[in-house]
C-alpha cells in the first residue's frame, strides 16, 4: 500500500459539522464520541494530516526525480540516442525537497513552516502541466473541507501524471528505435 492510497479526497460539510459539535461538546463526549475525536475525523485538519500530506509530497517529489532518471535508463537499455524530446517537462533537482514528517499532536506549525509547505504544493502541482491550473491556497489560515481535499487529490493527480509521462516518454523511445530498424540505415542499403 502506498501513501497515496491514505489520501482524503471525500471530506464533506457533514464531516465538518460533526467534528465542531465534538469540539463543543468537550468533556462531556461520549466513549465514543472521543474515540472518534481521537482518530483524526476527516472534519478537522491537524497533525496526522500534515504528516500523511508531507509524507505523500516527499513521496511524489521521488517519483518525479525517478522518472527522469527512469526514461534515462530506458533511453540507454533500448540503445537509443538520447534527444530532447525524451526530457521530463521540470528540473529534477528542484525535487529535494524538505519536509516534516513527525508532526506531533502538540506542535503548532509556524508561519514559515506552512510557507514551506504551499510551497512544496505549489511545486510539485509546476512539475507536470495537466495538473498546473489546480489551486493550491496562498496559506493554510482558514482553510475548508473542499481545499484540504483538493490539495490531497493534488498528490494523486500528479503521481498518476508522472507514470502517464514515463509511459509516454519510453513510447517516444521505442519509436526512436524503430525508426533506426526500419530507416534507411537498414532497410535497402547495398542491394542491387
Amino acid at each position: 500500500m502506498s501513501i497515496l492510497d491514505t489520501l482524503v479526497t471525500d471530506r464533506t460539510q457533514e464531516d465538518v459539522d460533526y467534528a465542531r459539535g465534538l469540539c463543543l461538546k468537550g468533556k462531556d463526549m461520549t466513549a465514543d464520541e472521543l474515540t472518534d475525536f481521537l482518530s483524526s475525523l476527516k472534519g478537522m485538519y491537524n497533525y496526522t494530516d500534515l504528516n500523511r500530506v508531507e509524507t505523500a509530497v516527499d513521496y511524489v517529489a521521488t517519483e518525479l526525480v525517478q522518472a527522469d532518471t527512469d526514461i534515462r535508463q530506458y533511453a540507454t537499455d533500448m540503445g537509443v540516442a538520447w534527444d530532447s524530446a525524451f526530457e521530463v517537462p521540470y528540473d529534477p533537482s528542484d525535487y529535494s525537497l524538505t519536509v516534516k514528517t513527525d508532526w506531533d499532536e502538540e506542535d503548532i506549525p509556524s508561519a514559515t513552516q506552512m510557507a514551506r509547505y504551499i510551497g512544496n504544493l505549489i511545486l510539485i502541482r509546476d512539475a507536470i502541466q495537466d495538473a498546473s491550473n489546480a489551486w493550491i491556497p496562498d496559506s493554510m489560515n482558514m482553510i475548508d473541507y473542499q481545499i484540504a481535499n483538493d490539495i490531497e487529490k493534488l498528490l494523486i493527480d500528479v503521481d498518476v501524471a508522472v507514470a502517464l509521462l514515463v509511459a509516454t516518454k519510453e513510447g517516444l523511445i521505442r519509436s526512436a528505435l524503430a525508426v533506426n530498424y526500419s530507416g534507411e540505415i537498414y532497410s535497402g542499403e547495398g542491394e542491387a
